[in-house]
């Protein structure tokens, strides 16, 4: 057991508090300069309000061990997050339905005498289809004579990647690879269309605050209430609810759709999963390749926890939406190209943890995907097998997608055959080195194979 706890490096900007490390578990200590904010948290109502819509994270006041910080008067056991994510990770309706909650968590306080002071997703985890907001420290006493201190971070960390995302098409998650502190007003009002200063979510929360930047009057200085911050509020709730992205159609997100992936085909790939899963035991789950999610709902069980993966936005947005509209949270969607997963980031490159450690998992499941790696982007197989080695605790299910397929077919004639040890044997080989192959079926007529792998210890 670890004796001194370690503070997590993310968390050094609050002098309210900060979060901490303890044998694997996740604390918060409040300082006492916080300490009459987090009081009436808790004594106004606030907290029971939020904690039972499911919009604030759970926590246990604890005592029985220090933080080895000074300045503790509380320690806070906050309900453990199954597995964390951050914004460039998420599809366009995970951002939308992260800044709505922000939106809405900021009415109720209002009513509760406190406000944020602060906006970013990075306050909001999500639990399968379920934003929740994470940051217990972000709440403070409300000065109706104020303004919210947090505005501008809200337009730039919510409204402008949306607003970009809808009606230019640039991807909300990429924006913030680039712009990890949010979209400047001033490139989201120089980027969008001239349309869209006849929007007036755009026009008054994006083009009248680059307008302010470049000398204008100061709004944070003229007289402010209650009822002018509600408004605001309202305002942007309003016009984030009815932004959207055109409905597109990718190869991903229809992937499992009948009239391009053969019914039979559909059956017998279920049909040898539900076989290779059904003797096997695991904790945590992975989809490398979920396209829509049509096979990772199979890798669901009580108490595991499942991610599905994909590099096509739309198809994670779908397997999103289709989870939110079922009320169901047992897989958490994200937006990931392989190639170039989630790196470690922000101070010291630690204040954000790299997907590959964040999604390991004790089954690992790459279907349909190893083929794309090798044909269309050149990775070897021993790169793959190094890969899914540190992905992957125990199990490991992947599909081989032969040079007979069409789909491989179609990709080698655009290329050409340049791939001579690209084959079954090969592949199996490139795997032995750290993985034992356990089962393997042929699906379409021999086309494709799947393989169930597990890892050989040490």
């Amino acid at each position: 057991m670890k004796d001194k706890p370690d503070k997590h490096p993310a968390s050094y900007r609050d002098p309210a508090g900060f979060v901490f490390l303890k044998d694997g578990r996740v604390y918060r200590q409040v300082n006492t300069s916080y300490l009459d904010h987090y009081k009436h948290l808790m004594s106004s109502g606030l907290y029971d309000q939020l904690t039972k819509k499911g919009w604030l994270i759970k926590h246990e006041e604890v005592a029985h061990f220090s933080s080895g910080k000074p300045d503790a008067p509380i320690i806070l056991l906050p309900e453990q997050i199954p597995l964390i994510s951050y914004p460039y990770e998420w599809c366009f309706t995970q951002l939308k339905d992260a800044a709505l909650l922000t939106l809405n968590i900021m009415r109720a306080s209002m009513d509760k005498g406190m406000i944020l002071k602060d906006a970013t997703p990075l306050n909001i985890q999500f639990i399968g289809a379920r934003p929740v907001f994470i940051d217990t420290l972000s709440f403070e006493r409300y000065d109706p004579h104020q303004p919210w201190i947090a505005y501008r971070a809200f337009c730039e960390n919510f409204l402008a990647p949306l607003l970009l995302n809808a009606y230019l098409g640039m991807e909300s998650g990429k924006l913030f690879l680039s712009h990890p502190d949010g979209v400047p007003v001033q490139d989201c009002a120089n980027w969008l269309r001239f349309k869209s200063r006849f929007h007036s979510l755009a026009l008054l929360h994006i083009h009248l605050q680059k307008a302010v930047t470049h000398g204008g009057n100061d709004p944070n200085k003229n007289a402010f209430s209650k009822s002018k911050l509600l408004r605001i509020i309202e305002h942007l709730a309003g016009g984030i609810e009815k932004l959207k992205i055109p409905e597109r159609r990718t190869t991903w997100n229809e992937y499992y759709d009948p009239a391009i992936t053969s019914a039979e085909y559909l059956r017998e790939k279920e049909e040898a999963l539900k076989d290779f899963l059904s003797g096997i035991d695991y904790r945590s789950a992975l989809d490398m390749g979920c396209n829509n999610g049509h096979f990772t709902k199979r890798l669901v069980r009580e108490s595991v926890r499942v991610a599905g993966t994909d590099l096509d936005a739309a198809a994670i947005n779908d397997f999103y939406l289709s989870q939110k509209n079922r009320n169901d949270h047992t897989a958490l969607a994200l937006v990931c190209d392989w190639l170039n997963p989630g790196a470690d980031g922000g101070w010291e490159n630690a204040e954000r943890t790299n997907l590959i450690s964040r999604v390991k998992s004790d089954l690992v499941m790459a279907l349909a995907l190893l083929h794309h790696l090798v044909l269309a982007k050149n990775v070897p197989f021993p790169l793959i097998a190094s890969l899914l080695n540190r992905l992957c605790n125990k199990w490991l299910v992947v599909e081989f997608v032969t040079k007979d397929d069409e789909r491989a077919k179609e990709m080698l004639e655009r290329k050409g055959d340049i791939f001579p040890n690209y084959h079954p044997d090969a592949f199996e080989e490139a795997l032995s080195e750290f993985f034992q192959l356990k089962k393997k079926r042929d699906l379409k007529g021999g086309s494709r194979i799947l393989y169930l792998f597990e890892k050989k210890l040490g």
